[in-house]
C-alpha cells in the first residue's frame, strides 16, 4: 500500500533535512571521567508543537566529528520524513569523546595485542567508566531535560561500534538496542567474543536488538571481519529466544564508508522488527475484513512485548491509516485513527485528521466534533505551547470549522 517516492518529493525531503536548526550544544559534568562531557542534541521536527509527546533516545559516538554527527542526523531527519520508512522521530543525543577512543570505548586489555596495534604507551580499559557514566551521569541528565521515554539505543562505528555491544551485553539498563558499524571484535585476541559468550543470556538480552555491519577490502575492514562473522556464527549459535540480531555483510570498501551504508541499514532493520508489514497487513484485510483491526491490534500488543516499548508508534499507526484512506478504505482508516487517539489521546494532530476523514465521509458533524475537540485540546494546552505555534494551531483548527458551520 506504500507508495513509491516521486522525484519531486525526494528533493522537498532533502531540502527540510539540511534546513533543520542547528543541535544544542550542552555540557554535562562527569565525576567519573572528572571533566565536563558535550553532547550534541538534536530534537526532532514537531518537538515543539506536540508538547505531551515523548520520543525515543539515540546516543550517538564519536560526536566530535561535526561531519558524522551531521551525516547521521540528515539519515534520521529523511527515514523520518518519507512515507515509505514509517520511523519515528527520535532525540538525537550525539556524545563527543573526552579523552582518546582507545581508552573510552574499550574494555580494559588482558593481553599485550593492543599495545602492538596502537602504540605501547596507549592507555586502554575505560569502556566500563563510560558505560557508568552513560547510567548515572548522562543519561539522567538528558532525561531530565526532555521529553524521553526510556528505550534508548546506541549508534557507534568502529571502536564506537565496539563499545555499544560492550554496552549492550554487560549494561543491558544502558542501551536496548545497538547498531555497531565495522567494530573492532578483534581487539585483545577477541576479548569482547569472549565476554559475550559468558554474558549472553535471556535475563540479559531478552527483548534487545543488535544490529551488526562490516565491509572489506581495506586494511582495517578485513582485519576486522573474520572476528564479526564470529559473532554472527556466535548468536546463531546461543539463539537467546527474544533476542533480535543481525550481521549484515556492506558492499563498502573502505573502513571510513561503512557508516553511509550501514546507519542507514541498521535503522532500517530495526524499524522493521517494529512495524506491520505491507504484506501482513494485508493478509489481515484479506482473511477478514470485519476483524482485520482487531488482528492488528492483536499483532502489536505481541510485538510490545517481545520489544520492550509500546507500539503501535503514533507516526506508524497514522501511516497506516492514511494508507487505508488512499486506497479509498475510508471507514477502516477512520476506525484505525480511533485505535490512535485511544493510544494517544493528547495529540491534535489526530483530531484534525479524523475531522478530515469523516469530511471524506460526508459526515460534517462529526468532523465539526473532532475539529472542535482539537481546538478545546490546543487551549488545554496554551501553557506548554509557543506563542506563534498555539496561533497557527487556533488559527487552522478555526478555519476547519468555520468551513462546515452554516
Amino acid at each position: 500500500m506504500k507508495k513509491a517516492l516521486t522525484l519531486c518529493i525526494c528533493l522537498a525531503l532533502l531540502q527540510s533535512v539540511f534546513g533543520q536548526a542547528t543541535p544544542e550544544i550542552l555540557e554535562i559534568k562527569s565525576d567519573l571521567f572528572k571533566g565536563v562531557r558535550k553532547a550534541n542534541v538534536y530534537l526532532p521536527a514537531g518537538y515543539h508543537q506536540y508538547p505531551n509527546r515523548r520520543y525515543n533516545v539515540i546516543y550517538f559516538f564519536d560526536a566530535q566529528s561535526k561531519p558524522f554527527f551531521n551525516y547521521t542526523k540528515a539519515t534520521l531527519d529523511y527515514l523520518s520524513s518519507h512515507s515509505y520508512t514509517y520511523i519515528a522521530p527520535v532525540i538525537l543525543v550525539g556524545i563527543e569523546t573526552l579523552r582518546s577512543r582507545q581508552f573510552e570505548f574499550l574494555p580494559k586489555n588482558k593481553t599485550d595485542q593492543p599495545l602492538k596495534d596502537y602504540f605501547p604507551k596507549v592507555k586502554l580499559g575505560g569502556a566500563d567508566s563510560l558505560a557508568l557514566s552513560l547510567e548515572e551521569e548522562i543519561v539522567p541528565f538528558i532525561t531530565s531535560k526532555y521529553r524521553c521515554t526510556n528505550y534508548r539505543m546506541g549508534i557507534g562505528h568502529s571502536l564506537g561500534g565496539s563499545f555499544v555491544t560492550f554496552a549492550l551485553m554487560k549494561y543491558p539498563q544502558v542501551f536496548n538496542a545497538a547498531i555497531a558499524i565495522s567494530p573492532n571484535y578483534y581487539y585483545d585476541q577477541e576479548q569482547l567474543l569472549t565476554l559475550f559468550d559468558s554474558l549472553a543470556t535471556p535475563q540479559r538480552l531478552t527483548k534487545k536488538f543488535l544490529y551488526v555491519a562490516y565491509g572489506k577490502g581495506d586494511k582495517l575492514e578485513d582485519r576486522f571481519r573474520p572476528a564479526t562473522i564470529k559473532m554472527g556464527q556466535l548468536l546463531q549459535r546461543k539463539n537467546i529466544e527474544g533476542f533480535e540480531w543481525h550481521v549484515d555483510s556492506l558492499a563498502s570498501t573502505s573502513h571510513a564508508f561503512t557508516p553511509i551504508d550501514g546507519i542507514y541499514r541498521g535503522i532500517i532493520a530495526f524499524n522493521k522488527s517494529i512495524t506491520v508489514s505491507d504484506e501482513q497487513l494485508e493478509s489481515f484485510y484479506k482473511a477478514s475484513p470485519t476483524t482485520a483491526i482487531d488482528q492488528l491490534k492483536a499483532y502489536y500488543q505481541q510485538r510490545s512485548n517481545q520489544v520492550g516499548m509500546p507500539l503501535p508508534t503514533l507516526e506508524d499507526i497514522t501511516h497506516i491509516a492514511y494508507n487505508l484512506y488512499y486506497a479509498d478504505k475510508l471507514k477502516d482508516a477512520v476506525t484505525t485513527l480511533e485505535w490512535a487517539l485511544s493510544l494517544y489521546p493528547d495529540d491534535s494532530n489526530l483530531y484534525d485528521s479524523l475531522g478530515e476523514m469523516h469530511q471524506a465521509l460526508k459526515n460534517p458533524q462529526e468532523a465539526l466534533r473532532y475539529y472542535s475537540k482539537g481546538l478545546a485540546l490546543i487551549d488545554q494546552q496554551q501553557a506548554q505551547l509557543q506563542s506563534s505555534i498555539y496561533q497557527n494551531k487556533v488559527k487552522w483548527f478555526t478555519e476547519r470549522i468555520n468551513k462546515i458551520k452554516p
